[in-house]
C-alpha cells in the first residue's frame, strides 16, 4: 500500500460528503448501507439556542443493527477536531429498513458563515462503531426578529391558546411572514399561520390551539419564514417552552361546605354542596362536580355563569348509597378569578348517609274481627309510630292459602299518617277450611322508599250454621204444626154436617 492511499482509506471510513448547507445532503457509510440527513435553520442567532435534527436510515438490503450512541457537532471533519457540543440520545437502535430521528440542542456566539460538522456514531452489536460525518453551513445572523411564545393559564389539560410572538427589531419591514409549531408531546390544531407584513419596530401575534395529555412544560419547535427588504428568503428556527403547568393556587379563593339530608337506608336524599365566595371580586364560569366511588351522585356536575363578591351558592344532588355509613365524596370547583385565570379547588368531603334514629313507621293497632255470615271484617288503625310523615299508607288483606279477598273492600286506602299519628280502616276477607288467622299487608312510602310489612290477625273460628239459625227458624215449627191440625179437624167436620 502507497502512501498516497491512505487518506482514500481514511475518507471511506469516515465517510464525509461533500460541504453544502443544512440538509442538502446525506452521508452515506457505503460498507453498511447506513445513511444519515441533517436538518438545521440556515439563519440562527447568536447566542441563542437553535436545533439540530439527525435522520439515520439504514437500508433494507442491509444486514446490521445500529444503535445511535452519540452525536456530536464539530468544527472539523476528524474526530480529533474541535468539539462544540455532544449529546447521547439514549438507547436507540437501527434495524435493517428502518429510520430514526434524533436532534439536540446547540448555540454559536459569532455572526457570519460558519462550516460544521455533524458526527454520527453508530455501534453494532458486536460493539464495532462506525462514525458517519455530514457538513453543515450556517449563516448565523443577528438581525432577526424575535420570537416568544406565552401558554394560556389554565387548570384543565383541555385545548388552550398558544400565542406565538414576532417583534421585528431590524431597520426594515419583513414581509410574507409564515410561523410553523411543531411539538412531539403537544397536539396543535392548524400549526401555520401567515401575515403579508410586519413594520420595523413592530410586533404581530399568531394563535394556535394546543392541548397535552399530561401537565408540564414541553418543547415546541417554532419556525418564522419571511422575506426581508432587499428580497433575501429567511428562515428562523427557535426552540421555546410550552408551559402546560397549573397555576398556582392563590391563598384567598371560594370555600365548600357539605351537608346531608337524613333519610332511610337506600333512599335517594339530597347532598347540598355551599359554594362561599368571600372575596371581594365575583368569580366566573363556575362549575361543580361531585363523584364517589361509593355514593351513586345522579347528575353530579351543576354550572352557573358567575358568583358575586360575598355571596354564596348552595348547589343539590340526588345521592344514594347500597348500605347506610359515611363515605368520602371528591368535591371539585372550577371558576375563572377577576384576572381571568381559570382555577381549580379540590376538596374530600364526609357524605353521612346513615338512617335517622326514629325515621316513620307505621303499625297496626286496635284490630278487630267481625264476622257478618261467612263474610269477615277486619277494622283498625293505621299508627304512624316514627318521627317522620309517610305516605300512600295502604291497608290490604294478603294472599294466603284458605284466604279470598272479598267485597265490597278488600283493602284500604288510609293515605297520608303524620307522625304519632293514626287513621283507621276496614277490610274484608273470606276464610275456608276452618283458618283462624287473616294475613293484612300495610304497605307505606317513607324517604321515597316503600317499605311493606305482613301482620296475622287471629279472628277464631267462624261461627257454625246451626249456630247461626238457632233461635230465629227453629222456635215457630211448633205452633205452625198445631195450627195445621185445626185446619184439618175443622174441614172433617164441616164435610159431615
Amino acid at each position: 500500500m502507497t502512501r498516497k492511499s491512505v487518506p482514500t482509506l481514511l475518507v471511506t471510513i469516515l465517510v464525509v460528503a461533500t460541504v453544502a448547507p443544512a440538509g442538502a445532503g446525506t452521508a452515506v457509510a457505503d460498507d453498511d448501507f447506513v445513511s444519515v440527513s441533517v436538518d438545521a435553520p440556515d439563519f440562527p442567532s447568536p447566542e441563542q439556542p437553535f436545533r439540530i435534527a439527525a435522520t439515520v436510515t439504514n437500508a433494507e438490503s442491509s444486514n446490521t443493527a445500529y444503535s445511535v450512541s452519540r452525536l456530536e457537532l464539530r468544527d472539523g471533519e476528524m474526530r480529533s477536531s474541535k468539539l462544540r457540543e455532544s449529546h447521547q440520545p439514549g438507547p436507540t437502535t437501527v434495524e435493517p429498513g428502518e429510520t430514526e430521528r434524533r436532534g439536540f440542542e446547540a448555540t454559536l456566539n459569532n455572526t457570519g458563515e460558519r462550516d460544521l460538522y455533524v458526527h454520527v456514531v453508530l455501534e453494532s452489536r458486536d460493539g464495532q462503531q462506525r462514525r458517519v460525518v455530514h457538513p453543515l453551513t450556517l449563516r448565523v445572523n443577528g438581525e432577526h426578529p424575535q420570537l416568544s411564545l406565552d401558554t394560556e393559564s389554565a387548570v384543565s389539560l383541555d385545548a388552550r391558546t398558544m400565542t406565538v410572538t414576532v417583534s421585528n427589531g431590524r431597520d426594515d419591514a419583513i414581509r410574507q411572514l409564515s410561523v410553523d409549531v411543531d411539538g412531539e408531546d403537544v397536539s396543535i390544531e392548524e400549526d401555520a399561520k401567515i401575515r403579508a407584513r410586519l413594520e420595523s419596530g413592530a410586533e404581530t401575534d399568531f394563535e394556535f390551539t394546543g392541548g397535552v395529555e399530561e401537565a408540564g412544560e414541553y418543547p415546541v419547535e417554532v419556525e418564522l419564514s419571511y422575506t426581508t427588504a432587499d428580497g433575501e428568503s429567511r428562515r428562523l428556527t427557535r426552540l421555546l417552552r410550552a408551559d402546560f403547568t397549573p397555576p398556582a393556587q392563590p391563598t384567598d379563593h371560594p370555600q365548600l361546605a357539605v351537608e346531608t339530608e337524613s333519610a332511610v337506608e337506600g333512599a335517594w336524599r339530597s347532598l347540598n354542596v355551599t359554594v362561599s365566595n368571600g372575596m371581594e371580586s365575583a368569580v366566573r364560569q363556575v362549575s361543580l362536580e361531585a363523584d364517589s366511588d361509593d355514593v351513586t351522585i345522579r347528575e353530579n356536575r351543576r354550572v352557573v355563569p358567575s358568583l358575586a363578591g360575598g355571596s354564596e351558592r348552595t348547589f343539590s344532588y340526588r345521592a344514594r348509597s347500597a348500605e347506610s355509613g359515611t363515605y368520602p365524596v371528591n368535591l371539585t370547583l372550577t371558576y375563572t378569578d377577576g384576572d381571568g385565570v381559570e382555577r381549580r379547588i379540590t376538596r374530600t368531603a364526609t357524605a353521612d348517609l346513615t338512617p335517622p334514629d326514629n325515621p316513620g313507621n307505621v303499625s297496626l293497632t286496635g284490630v278487630n274481627a267481625e264476622w257478618q255470615g261467612d263474610r269477615l271484617t277486619v277494622s283498625g288503625s293505621a299508627a304512624n309510630l316514627g318521627g317522620e310523615a309517610v305516605e300512600s299508607v295502604v291497608v290490604s288483606v294478603a294472599d294466603a292459602q284458605n284466604v279470598r279477598k272479598a267485597q265490597p273492600q278488600p283493602e284500604y286506602f288510609v293515605g297520608t299518617v303524620d307522625s304519632s299519628d293514626f287513621v283507621t280502616f276496614d277490610v274484608n276477607a273470606e276464610l275456608s277450611n276452618n283458618r283462624t288467622t287473616v294475613p293484612l299487608r300495610v304497605s307505606y312510602v317513607v324517604d321515597d322508599v316503600t317499605r311493606t310489612r305482613t301482620v296475622e290477625v287471629d279472628v277464631g273460628p267462624a261461627p257454625s250454621g246451626d249456630e247461626s239459625n238457632s233461635g230465629g227458624s227453629s222456635i215457630p215449627l211448633v205452633p205452625i204444626g198445631g195450627l195445621v191440625a185445626l185446619l184439618i179437624v175443622a174441614g172433617v167436620w164441616w164435610t159431615r154436617r
